[in-house]
């Protein structure tokens, strides 16, 4: 049976349903918001639980600013604890979509709330992996451009060239990340398993790289017209679009691929009874 992956169509749906469900867009706001909540709070108390009161802290402020080691060693580790609690609240966005694409609204909810945590948590820790490795891609990428001129390394942002690095980083990102995607979706499913006999890794990169054109084509565009006042705005409203749009894409792509898998296993016997027909 031939896999056409019907790339468009995908990206098409993917885009649509977070403009089709407005109260799950207010209520996902709604998680991010209380995620970065918790995450000032956590913060807060780890760094006056480590001695430093409100007079420390606008020292601890001053010191930062002037890049002082001791300094930003000091807010490391209050920092990553931080970063760890606001990410499993956005897993928990991630993990709604997946399942409200791939199972309907009625069950986006997780069966318990231990379910849903236990998803978010493994979730993050698979974000995290994945954002170090195509960091260091990244990073690798950068050295490359930097080396044959197509980008200043010491003004990364600089309009010469970083369009072009710009396209060649979300294409990286979104190859790598499209290789572990598959388990991604699984867990916010709740499989314990690969469900999926064909990811179309490829093809779903391509999705990928479609949704994520919608911040970057307008950065691009915004960044060589000079309005860089307005990139961070944009960059951020249409972040947290791309934010449902992913992993609902995730979630169109878990459908389709087992009404694939559901025609294969309906088509084995058939060629089984041909093939015992040819023997005949």
């Amino acid at each position: 049976m031939e896999n056409n992956f019907p790339t468009i169509d995908v990206f098409k749906k993917a885009v649509g349903l977070p403009l089709a469900y407005p109260m799950e867009v207010l209520k996902s706001i709604g998680w991010m918001i209380a995620g970065f909540i918790v995450a000032v709070a956590v913060f807060v108390v780890l760094m006056l639980v480590g001695g430093i009161d409100q007079a420390g802290l606008q020292e601890l402020n001053e010191k930062l600013l002037a890049s002082d080691i001791d300094a930003i060693g000091a807010i490391a580790f209050p920092l990553l604890i931080a970063v760890l609690a606001m990410t499993i609240f956005f897993a928990h966005v991630f993990n709604r979509w997946v399942r409200l694409a791939a199972l309907g609204v009625d069950r986006i909810a997780f069966e318990s709330v231990g379910q849903a945590i236990v998803a978010a948590v493994v979730n993050m820790i698979k974000f995290l992996l994945v954002g170090v490795i195509i960091a260091i891609a990244s990073f690798v990428a950068m050295f490359v451009f930097s080396t044959v001129g197509l980008v200043d390394i010491n003004d990364p942002n600089a309009a010469q060239g970083s369009g072009v690095f710009s396209i060649v980083q979300v294409i990286i990102s979104c190859v790598i990340y499209s290789l572990v995607s598959s388990n991604l979706t699984n867990t916010a499913l709740g499989e314990d398993k690969e469900a999926l006999n064909h990811p179309h890794t490829i093809d779903f990169a391509i999705v990928l790289i479609l949704i994520y054109s919608i911040i970057l084509v307008p950065t691009i565009l915004m960044n060589y017209a000079g309005l860089l006042s307005l990139v961070w705005i944009v960059q951020l409203v249409l972040g947290i679009f791309v934010s449902f749009a992913v992993p609902a894409a995730h979630g169109i792509r878990f459908s389709y691929c087992l009404m694939e898998n559901d025609q294969a296993e309906s088509a084995a016997p058939v060629m089984e009874a041909d093939a015992e027909d040819d023997q005949s």
